[in-house]
């Protein structure tokens, strides 16, 4: 084959893939070798870094058009703005997505006057100023820089890198609001002079990979060659600085040069400024047309119908799994005498999908970070249809154990999924925050749906029933996943993904925490049976083991951070409020919405005397305000801060186990009962929704099955320790009162346990209160 200069070559095709300088660079010699977040695609080659010897392996073919040839400056902006708003993602050299409205922008014809040019570089140039006045407050402990190092770029690099990677921001979306928001995160400011050192060679090469020079130009928003301040841009920041002072300038070797652009010419931003200046294509190197050039990723941006599609798909599986819990806590006393199950037993149908969930979230989110999410999703979804189905026919309460921890683990791969799929296939808006509200309406919404349909089927053509229209709707929409869920990067060869999963997945951060949630899971389902199995030396060594996994756990995550290797939850994580009081307020909230359900359930049969037909329908006002609720959570949550959403929804949860406290059986439903069920499901709506907002916001893309997995193994544990502490409590309470008459005990036994659910919400609404204030305003659209 012939290159462009005409030299001739024998050898086959080349496959060389580019180094990937996230992972191939001494380690030791960065100072925060931490992964850079936002970067989708892997940094291609450039002319400098190629050998002739490497270029002579590849055919080097001529294009007739610039736009058509990558090493023209602006060639990744043409080709986003060619394949339109509904075309597949487009990354610049050093791997960052462009956004395709900014690009639409900037390709508007406008004139400029040099008049116009000068005014506004002087006007950014003031910006700039306060800017950086701005960073240096919120980054250093006086809000004074290193001395000698005034306006000093790397600085500015290393600031923007370390924040970067503490909020999980691309790094040239860096600006004074992050640099805020990560002060009010309660990241550490940190002294200048013990802080800083300048780059060395391997941090040079990084920075330089890492911002992805605009052809070998030097692209500046000074205009003065000799300004110290004077930076290099991706093409991502190249949008985002012409956006703020209207026109850029470019210096290489020469002074800075101003044209009058004509008015009556229509020409694009920059590009008439640069055109001249650069050298042409015919200039340049020769452009190696391989694989290392080329965008691999394909698949098409989400139609409406979709983005609609997916938030039904994955909302109704939640919906389906959670009517499922409904079914077995209204029809746990038929199933139990129909199946002959032991009295050991009787909780477990109920309790151990929880359990199964819980002990496998955090793997089953690993793995969907590293195999994808999509494939994952519908592998639990697939399972989860065919264990309903098998529950319908079961013959011996241990079999519908079985299939019901089999289940959980199903469950677990949805749910590690769910997030990143909805990430990837909505932006950051009222659209996402709309798919969150969904998937957190679709938990107690089927929860209270399937307590009232299975009170309907127990009472008339049997649970079985429930089993098998469950699981068919959860097959139906299996196959609308097949066709929706947006598709996932090529795994490669087998060889390839099996060494992902072993060098990509923490196996034993994931061990450990898997073994923490198991086994205090399980430890909290024993003694919910029967407390005084606590004395007991299985329950002990549960007890034990799982509180010596959780230090073991911290102590890994920071060895792991320590050596530069994966960790699955990194120490430092937890230092973010927001993060770490939403996954404290989901817990607890969690706890008290599944066991107020329950325990309402319980009171309306087992103390008023009702069927579970008729406790159903006293159910059902929760569920209608639940639906009203999340779709309204969905649209203004960006309108109200954060710490409004879940103080006030807590104390209006608080009031609903109150409101049972002090009920008299004797009263009609409209006169305690019923404001309990409409006030029932306002915390745990809402802060599903702005927990996820604040997950995923808080977690870097890459890490958004993990983010998902730890959110909804808070709420699982939650669910677990509320069931657990409730019914020790009530079984304590009501055996105190064994004298009375058994409703009256129970009566007594129930109360206490919703004593113990207003504490609950009051504690949540306190941690909501103090560890959110500084949070504003979550699911903002992304600008």
């Amino acid at each position: 084959m012939k290159t462009r200069s005409g030299t001739e070559t024998h050898e086959d095709n080349a496959t060389a893939r580019e180094k990937d300088l996230e992972f191939d660079f001494d380690h030791s010699q960065i100072r925060d070798p931490r992964e850079t977040p936002g970067r989708v695609e892997r940094p291609r080659y450039e002319e400098r870094e190629l050998s002739e010897e490497f270029l002579s392996k590849f055919h080097i073919p001529k294009h007739r058009n610039k736009h058509t040839d990558p090493l023209y400056s602006f060639y990744d902006l043409h080709r986003c703005h060619r394949k339109g708003p509904d075309g597949s993602p487009t990354y610049d050299s050093a791997g960052f997505q462009l956004d395709y409205e900014k690009v639409a922008k900037w390709m508007k014809p406008v004139a400029y006057s040099k008049k116009s040019m000068v005014n506004g570089m002087e006007r950014h140039l003031k910006r700039v100023e306060g800017e950086t006045k701005k960073i240096y407050d919120s980054f250093f402990v006086d809000g004074k820089g290193p001395e000698g190092e005034e306006g000093s770029i790397q600085v500015m690099d290393q600031i923007k890198d370390q924040v970067s990677k503490d909020l999980g921001v691309p790094w040239h979306q860096i600006d004074p609001k992050q640099l805020k928001k990560w002060e009010d995160q309660g990241f550490a400011k940190v002294d200048a002079d013990n802080w800083w050192h300048r780059q060395n060679q391997v941090e040079r090469d990084r920075f330089m990979k890492m911002l992805g020079r605009v052809h070998s130009g030097r692209i500046c928003s000074r205009g003065v060659d000799s300004d110290p301040r004077v930076s290099y841009l991706s093409q991502s920041e190249l949008i985002k600085y012409n956006d703020e002072f209207g026109v850029l300038s470019i210096t290489s070797k020469r002074y800075i040069t101003f044209f009058e652009l004509p008015r009556n010419k229509m020409t694009t931003q920059t590009e008439t400024l640069l055109e001249d200046m650069l050298p042409s294509t015919a200039e340049a190197q020769s452009y190696v047309d391989s694989p290392l050039n080329t965008v691999a990723n394909s698949t098409p941006a989400a139609s409406r119908l979709q983005k609609i599609a997916v938030t039904f798909q994955l909302s109704g599986v939640n919906f389906a799994a959670s009517a499922t819990n409904g079914l077995i806590v209204v029809g746990l006393p038929q199933m139990t005498a129909d199946l002959s199950l032991p009295p050991s037993l009787a909780f477990w149908p109920s309790s151990v999908q929880g359990l199964a969930t819980a002990s496998t979230l955090l793997l089953a989110g690993a793995l969907a970070d590293v195999l994808g999410a999509r494939s994952v999703d519908l592998l639990g979804c697939v399972l989860s249809g065919a264990l309903m189905l098998a529950c319908g026919f079961v013959r011996a309460g241990e079999q519908l154990v079985a299939l019901r921890a089999l289940q959980g683990v199903a469950l677990a791969l949805h749910l590690s999924s769910s997030v990143a799929l909805v990430t990837k296939t909505l932006a950051r808006g009222r659209g996402r925050n709309f798919a969150f509200a969904c998937l957190g309406l679709s938990q107690p919404l089927g929860f209270s749906f399937g307590l009232v349909l299975g009170g309907v089927l127990v009472e008339t053509i049997g649970w079985r029933s429930g089993w098998f229209l469950y699981g068919g709707i959860n097959l139906v929409l299996s196959a609308v996943g097949f066709w929706s869920l947006p598709k996932s990067d090529p795994l490669g060869t087998l060889q390839e993904v099996m060494q992902s999963v072993v060098t990509k997945i923490d196996w034993l951060g994931t061990l450990l925490a898997s073994a923490f949630m198991a086994l205090m899971s399980y430890f909290l389902a024993i003694i919910s049976t029967d407390v005084y199995r606590i004395k007991e030396a299985s329950s002990i060594v549960l007890l034990s083991l799982s509180l010596a996994a959780l230090p073991l756990f911290v102590g890994w995550m920071h060895l792991q951070v320590k050596r530069g290797l994966p960790a699955l939850i990194p120490n430092a994580f937890w230092r973010n409020h927001s993060f770490t009081t939403i996954c404290v307020t989901i817990a607890l909230s969690n706890a008290v919405i599944n066991s107020l359900e329950l325990f309402a359930s319980l009171f309306f049969q087992e103390v008023q005397h009702l069927s579970a037909l008729n406790a159903a329908i006293r159910i059902l006002p929760s569920v209608v305000v639940g639906v009203a609720l999340n779709f309204t959570t969905g649209l203004v949550v960006h309108r109200i801060p954060a710490v409004w959403l879940v103080v006030i929804t807590s104390v209006l949860t608080a009031i609903s186990p109150l409101l049972m406290a002090v009920i008299d059986p004797a009263w009609t439903y409209w006169t305690a009962a019923f404001f309990a069920q409409v006030l029932m499901p306002f915390s745990v709506d809402v802060l599903f929704t702005v927990g996820l907002i604040v997950v995923t916001e808080t977690f870097s893309e890459d890490k958004q099955a993990v983010a998902g997995s730890v959110f909804n193994a808070a709420s699982q544990f939650g669910n677990a320790m509320g069931l657990a502490v409730m019914q020790v409590i009530s079984t304590l309470v009501s055996k105190q009162h064994a004298g009375s008459k058994p409703a009256e005990a129970l009566l007594q036994g129930y109360k206490a346990s919703f004593w113990t659910m207003f504490s609950f919400m009051v504690l949540c609404a306190l941690i909501g209160g103090v560890g959110l204030r500084k949070a504003g305003k979550v699911g903002l659209k992304q600008e």
